[in-house]
């Protein structure tokens, strides 16, 4: 939440393994917001967000220990 905006409301999304995608958007779309979820730098304030099926909202998510790679274009 930033404010009383969600950045990520409403997201279901699957990646096979070994397979590569990009995420896009507008400014604002949420997109860091995902991935920061995704590799525990940031943490969700509702539903799930999964890694091989490991809940990883639940726990701290070491980044270099996880199994996706993200790549940010400053």
């Amino acid at each position: 939440m930033y404010g009383r905006l969600r950045a990520v409301d409403g997201l279901t999304m699957g990646v096979r393994s070994r397979e590569c995608f990009g995420l896009l958007g507008v400014n604002g779309a949420g997109k860091t917001t995902t991935f920061d979820i995704l590799t525990g730098q940031s943490f969700a304030t509702s539903g799930t967000a999964r890694i091989n099926k490991r809940d990883v909202t639940e726990q701290i998510v070491s980044f270099e220990y996880s199994d996706i790679s993200v790549i940010k274009n400053n």
